[in-house]
């Protein structure tokens, strides 16, 4: 089965804030992979750009495995190897970063919504600025938090629903019967 994750670490041992994915082969395999600056920081924040293979790192969320097609398998992978001959600028404040490409690669492949995938070209000051504020690794763990955290309530009371009740009342006052 294909499958893609989504890792978020922020403030981990070898991390400060990075989104990376990881992509699962029908054999099981998975690379990890995930997009940087090439040059240190902090000049890096905007320049060439450069995509790593992401293995090791520590991640404080992720997505969980997403199923995906081997359609989509391809096309990320294309997508991968595309940008690791010919990689985008990096412009952290300015609309290419780590969450940009990670999303823009599954958007590409037809795994999320193309609107939701950012332009990883920067394009308008403005826009760019703002995809920022929306698309990063803080934000992305703040979501993945609430995302895990609505998933465990609902299995609660999923798990509650299923529970029988030992309390029986005797609604017309005549006594309890089985049948």
């Amino acid at each position: 089965m294909y499958t893609v994750e989504i890792f978020v670490g922020v403030f981990t041992d070898n991390v400060n804030a990075h989104t990376w994915i990881g992509v699962t082969d029908s054999d099981g395999n998975t690379d990890y992979w995930g997009f940087h600056p090439a040059d240190p920081l902090p000049s890096g924040l905007n320049g060439a750009g450069v995509v790593k293979d992401d293995y090791g790192l520590t991640h404080t969320n992720s997505s969980g495995p997403l199923s995906i097609t081997s359609q989509q398998y391809d096309a990320l992978v294309e997508y991968i190897n595309r940008t690791r001959e010919f990689p985008p600028p990096y412009a952290l404040i300015f609309g290419s970063n780590c969450t940009h490409w990670a999303l823009a690669g599954l958007a590409e492949a037809g795994v999320i919504p193309q609107v939701i995938g950012p332009a990883m070209e920067p394009d308008n000051i403005v826009v760019d600025f703002l995809q920022t504020l929306i698309f990063n690794p803080i934000l992305q763990n703040i979501g993945f938090n609430i995302y895990h955290s609505i998933n465990s309530i609902k299995n609660v009371f999923n798990s509650a629903q299923q529970q029988a009740s030992p309390i029986i009342f005797d609604l017309d006052g005549n006594g309890v019967s089985y049948n």
